[in-house]
């Protein structure tokens, strides 16, 4: 099972094994009390094309959302790639490496807890490619601020401020590079005008393919 996310086993009184990948591209297994892993690694294995055509179609086209459950082998969004939960007791606080490790303690208000550590992730990360695209581009703005928006992945206000989601940290670097692209060009072009999407170009050439990203995945960037 190298290959795809570790499974979310469900035991149960049932007689076979059934395989079942959820909208959030999460691979859950129910299978009989008594079956051993190594059968169910089998099992998954046997149906592993199966199972990565079923996860590639999620992620590239999107899907229903529904709530996270914070339970062991989730996946989570970060920075374009996904990361299994690992619920640990003997941490404070929220962790990445090879999984997102969340300290069980937080599980009452888990949608909560991880929201302000994606908020902190953005105002460590943001900030330095904005800063990045400034000085590339020349174009300055007056400040930066990380918001709680929902359905805007930037805004660029009348006095010069640029404003960004935090969502956009379960996006690639790539994406949020355009995104702070786009905010920074509307300090030259208020609009969406011809001349606008030039300046965009002028930085990134090859915008139109982030964008694309950004709206085809858009509704797996929730929690």
């Amino acid at each position: 099972m190298d290959h795809f996310p570790e499974p979310h086993i469900i035991r149960s009184k049932r007689k076979t094994i059934s395989l079942v990948i959820t909208p959030e591209a999460q691979l859950i297994v129910r299978a009989p009390m008594k079956t051993s892993f190594v059968y169910i690694e089998q099992a998954v294995a046997e149906k592993s094309h199966w199972i990565q055509k079923k996860i590639d179609h999620i992620r590239r086209n999107g899907g229903p959302h529904r709530a996270k459950q914070f339970i062991d082998g989730e996946e989570f969004l970060y920075l374009g790639e996904m990361f299994s939960l690992r619920l640990v007791n003997n941490q404070q606080h929220i962790t990445i490496g090879q999984q997102l490790y969340f300290p069980q303690k937080f599980l009452p208000t888990a949608k909560h807890h991880l929201t302000k550590w994606y908020i902190v992730k953005a105002k460590e990360i943001i900030p330095q490619r904005a800063e990045v695209y400034r000085q590339l581009s020349g174009w300055q703005y007056r400040a930066l601020n990380i918001t709680r928006a929902e359905k805007r992945w930037g805004s660029c206000s009348p006095n010069g401020t640029i404003n960004f989601s935090w969502k956009l940290m379960m996006t690639p670097i790539e994406v949020i590079d355009y995104v702070v692209v786009h905010e920074l060009a509307h300090l030259v072009q208020k609009n969406h005008s011809s001349k606008f999407w030039k300046l965009v170009e002028s930085i990134i050439p090859e915008y139109k393919k982030r964008r694309l990203w950004l709206r085809q995945n858009q509704n797996q960037l929730v929690l």
